[in-house]
């Protein structure tokens, strides 16, 4: 079976990859650098011989200037791509979509981004059911991997893991302890491989099943990595606005759906994290 994987250059990828590589033939697409040039912005066309489409593509600039762009990447790029699939006849579309798709609109988390998701996902479940097209969407929590690729999307995660290593100071904004839903890119990446496996079809939250909160994050990375010459602290500066918790409800429906659940808790994603830098 021959995957073509949109988006062959983000970050997800570089745990994707390597996993579908492993059973099926994966063809990468994406603007630049890759074996097969897809720009969702202009007239997207597919190689033949393609059996299953997974797009990882999308636009996270929330900045409202880019309101245009982010739906020409997130939504009718995707369009782009369904009429294709429908062309070439695909077996299998699968969407990686976004946990913001969830935010309600008195969120502070609910942006263009969070909006584009949505819209997407919507419009792209109307038109795979007209035209009977399979069709898996994924809505993974905040994504963090082993690598620094990771950094762009999830600044502070990757913050605090360097003050931990270097012995500074961990500061967090407000009084309050804010909570946050991480999940492992290998997590992400074997629920996808195991929903092409399954031929699944469905709409799908993808989120750890724990959420986790600064003080946990900054412990544990303190635990792994600190320095022998000076200990992190963990310092609330309550002079600052505090924080918005960031989480979502819970649904095991895709764990139970494919038999197999996150493997990758923080203690193991973090201590990852320590031995991947150490290699460099």
């Amino acid at each position: 079976m021959k995957i073509l994987l949109v988006g062959s250059n983000a970050a997800l990828s570089e745990s994707l990859i390597p996993i579908l590589s492993g059973k099926y033939e994966v063809v990468k697409s994406a603007r630049r650098n890759t074996d097969f040039c897809i720009d969702l912005e202009k007239d997207v066309n597919i190689p033949e011989g393609i059996d299953v489409i997974v797009n990882v593509a999308a636009y996270f600039d929330t900045d409202t200037i880019n309101v245009i762009k982010a739906y020409e990447i997130n939504t009718i790029g995707v369009l782009k791509l369904c009429l294709e699939a429908k062309k070439k006849k695909i077996k299998h579309f699968i969407q990686v979509s976004s946990a913001y798709a969830y935010a309600s609109s008195d969120s502070p988390y609910y942006t263009q981004y969070a909006i584009t998701k949505r819209h997407t996902d919507e419009i792209l479940k109307y038109f795979c059911d007209t035209n009977k097209i399979p069709l898996a969407i994924i809505r993974p929590s905040q994504i963090y991997g082993d690598s620094d690729s990771f950094r762009k999307n999830q600044p502070f995660f990757y913050t605090i893991i360097d003050k931990a290593e270097q012995g500074d100071d961990i500061t967090i904004y407000g009084s309050h302890n804010p909570l946050r839903n991480y999940i492992h890119a290998d997590d992400v990446s074997y629920s996808i491989y195991e929903i092409i496996r399954q031929n699944a079809e469905g709409v799908f939250s993808c989120m750890y099943p724990q959420d986790t909160s600064f003080v946990e994050i900054a412990q544990t990375a303190i635990n792994i990595c600190h320095s022998r010459e000076r200990c992190s602290r963990i310092v609330f500066l309550k002079d600052k606005k505090n924080i918005p918790d960031n989480i979502f409800e819970k649904d095991s429906h895709l764990y139970e759906t494919i038999n197999r659940f996150p493997q990758i808790d923080l203690t193991t994603g973090i201590e990852r994290i320590k031995n991947f830098r150490s290699k460099k």
